[in-house]
């Protein structure tokens, strides 16, 4: 991974390997990841897990979002 692994739930990291594992199967040389996720315990807390910045892991969950909202309208 090009950044140290972000993570609020703790370590991660095999996590994240997997993912990118999929990625360059499908050719998708050094993804920037952020994925969003919640638990059983509390489903309306998100919890998150990025292999970039954090400041670039926000902007790709805002532009998921964005892109999210506009495909459901």
């Amino acid at each position: 991974m090009s950044h140290p692994l972000a993570s609020d739930k703790g370590d991660l990291t095999g996590l994240a390997e997997d993912l990118k594992d999929v990625f360059e199967d499908h050719g998708f040389e050094d993804p920037a990841m952020a994925v969003a996720f919640t638990l059983p315990d509390d489903r309306q807390k998100a919890h998150w897990v990025t292999n970039v910045r954090r400041e670039d892991g926000i902007r790709l969950m805002a532009m998921t979002a964005q892109q999210m909202q506009s495909e459901l309208n």
